[in-house]
């Protein structure tokens, strides 16, 4: 059977997962050749890794320049290495012909995304995001109930999570988190990107959004550990979107609300209420005051709460089938810019102190956050 040759790019906590489940030969259609690691102690870890599979056979390379003067051994390349080095790798991969799966966010700015879709159209190659969230059960059935109607007209959404609560030892755990200049951002840049693909992934981009951001409620930084975002589309339909790094309770809530029913995925447990008949007409021609004549049932899904390992597997399986057998890409480049979008936006709003459109003008964006950068480094 033909396999794609890996290349994985930065061996921090996301990275090194992603080396073990490729050594691990649960990847049917991968094989992992190369890996840049930059010190002894993570190229030992490696090898050791490799030698405990079966004494696979991976070239470990100190630098990613290393690693690209070696192109032959390697078909595509995974980056998960700190966001802002992604564009620049991405740029060097395509213009060898690789392709790429990048860890998310693709990139820091709207611009550099859109960039990186791009060059990734202009040298055949695909480019994807691991937004290995679209894979849970939950997640997947919110999506094809909203869009195949289930639901009815979509009136109201909110979303609620707590779920990455970060210590000051996370923090400062690398010297490029939760910074501008290091980072891009904080909450929505980093744990947030997967929460807003998965909005995305149901309603889209919103019209206009604005984005109530305190910044550095939890810590003595200037990013993001909190951000409520409000939200309009058409027909009226408002969305809030609210993340929060700094509460020990965990909380994580979605509540979808339309005319003909109610998702809600609470901790993991999904709800599903349906209306008989469709709220909108009972409303406009019901003759009580209330929901007295309103039928609404209730039914618990059984879904699993927590994929594990299956859903990264399913992510190196689809970029493997979409790069040797032209299948569907579960999420491309042009689809990896939206969550890179919608967090851009909520941060020019909270900057600008007033409700942003969609599209957002890049180049302001890139004025704007070179001016929360200059502010950072004069602190």
């Amino acid at each position: 059977m033909q396999k794609i040759r890996w290349a994985v790019i930065g061996v921090g906590s996301m990275g090194l997962k992603y080396v073990k489940y490729l050594l691990s030969g649960d990847v049917e259609n991968s094989q992992l050749t190369a890996v840049v690691a930059r010190n002894d102690a993570k190229s030992d870890e490696i090898r050791e890794l490799a030698s405990a599979a079966g004494g696979q056979d991976v070239v470990i390379f100190k630098s990613a320049d290393e690693l690209f003067a070696h192109a032959d051994t390697f078909d595509a390349v995974l980056i998960a290495t700190p966001h802002k080095s992604h564009h620049e790798l991405a740029k060097i991969a395509f213009a060898r012909k690789k392709h790429v799966l990048c860890e998310k966010p693709l990139a820091v700015s709207l611009k550099e995304s859109k960039e990186m879709a791009e060059e990734a159209k202009e040298a055949g190659v695909l480019l994807g995001v691991c937004y290995q969230q679209r894979l849970f059960p939950s997640h997947k059935y919110i999506v094809d109930a909203v869009k195949g109607g289930k639901l009815g007209r979509i009136k109201r959404a909110e979303l609620v999570t707590s779920r990455y609560y970060r210590t000051q030892h996370y923090h400062h755990s690398a010297g490029w988190h939760s910074t501008w200049t290091g980072e891009g951002g904080g909450a929505l840049i980093n744990q947030g990107q997967h929460i807003l693909d998965f909005w995305i992934s149901v309603f889209g981009l919103p019209e206009s959004v604005y984005a109530d951001i305190p910044f550095g409620k939890y810590n003595d930084f200037r990013v993001d550990d909190e951000a409520t975002l409000l939200m309009r589309y058409p027909d009226k339909f408002t969305g809030v979107f609210v993340i929060t790094t700094g509460e020990a309770a965990n909380e994580d809530r979605f509540t979808i609300v339309g005319s003909k029913g109610r998702l809600c995925l609470e901790d993991g447990v999904l709800r599903e209420y349906s209306f008989t008949p469709d709220s909108d007409e009972y409303q406009k021609t019901s003759e009580k005051n209330s929901r007295e004549e309103l039928l609404v049932s209730e039914v618990e899904l059984d879904l699993p709460k927590d994929p594990g390992p299956e859903v990264y597997l399913g992510v190196l399986e689809n970029f493997g089938k979409a790069v040797l057998n032209g299948s569907e890409l579960m999420c491309d480049g042009t689809e990896g810019t939206k969550a890179v979008h919608l967090s851009s936006a909520a941060y020019m709003s909270a900057w600008e102190g007033k409700r942003v459109e969609l599209p957002i003008n890049e180049e302001m964006f890139d004025d704007l956050m070179a001016e929360q950068i200059e502010a950072e480094a004069g602190s």
